[in-house]
């Protein structure tokens, strides 16, 4: 029987994500590179945010599927104040 997926869960995933995003951030370099002895490209910094950031919004998305309140705050959802024109 699959067990079922809490919030705790979910929470504990999260910082799980930010924790390797962080070390795999701090062994990145500022521009993306290219292995030719792998054959492969060596992600950037941004690469590396880029893809924790797209895991989190999915685990938020597991989180609204399930009923509860977001585990992380994305700061791309926070409306922009553009101030006024007098």
């Amino acid at each position: 029987m699959p067990k079922m997926i809490t919030r705790k869960q979910l929470v504990q995933e999260a910082h799980d994500i930010l924790n390797e995003m962080r070390a795999a951030s701090r062994k990145a370099s500022t521009r993306r590179g290219y292995s030719k002895l792998a054959g492969m490209t060596i992600p950037s910094k941004y690469d590396v945010q880029k893809a924790a950031t797209e895991d989190l919004r999915l685990i938020n998305t597991v989180c609204e599927t399930l009923g509860f309140d977001h585990v992380w705050s994305d700061p791309e959802d926070k409306e922009v104040d553009l101030g006024s024109v007098d």
